[in-house]
């Protein structure tokens, strides 16, 4: 119970803001945003032509209508922007990966790339920008 003896109201409103933006900073801290996408496509051509095309990923990015390439670090590493808008919201997460060939297996596995400095997160009234 707090005791108004010995404090004046605009005390008693200071200290209440003071403690809501203690509260609203320690949520923003505590934001988890997780998602995933699948899309399918045709692709007119055998494994080894398919496996080439979508090797050079720059190539396959017009497939996915949210994520561009921000920075080419190397052919084989990138950072990726992935931007979207849920409703009012503007999200917009980087994220650098490595990007590794199994040509005999034809896969390719894009994994996180260390080393370089993340973006700094932003978070304003409808956009939040960070590294992912």
């Amino acid at each position: 119970m707090l005791s108004l003896h010995g404090a004046s109201l605009s005390k008693l409103k200071n200290m209440l803001r003071s403690r809501q933006s203690s509260i609203r900073a320690r949520h923003l801290n505590m934001i988890q945003l997780a998602g995933s996408a699948q899309r399918s496509y045709l692709f007119p051509a055998d494994l080894p032509a398919a496996f080439a095309y979508h090797w050079a990923l720059a190539r396959s990015m017009r497939f996915l209508p949210h994520i561009s390439i921000a920075v080419r670090y190397a052919p084989d590493q990138l950072r990726l922007l992935y931007r979207a808008t849920d409703g009012l919201i503007h999200v917009k997460i980087f994220c650098d990966v490595l990007i590794t060939a199994d040509q005999p297996n034809y896969r390719l596995r894009i994994g996180p790339l260390a080393g370089h400095a993340p973006v700094k997160p932003e978070v304003g009234l409808n956009t939040i920008t960070c590294q992912g």
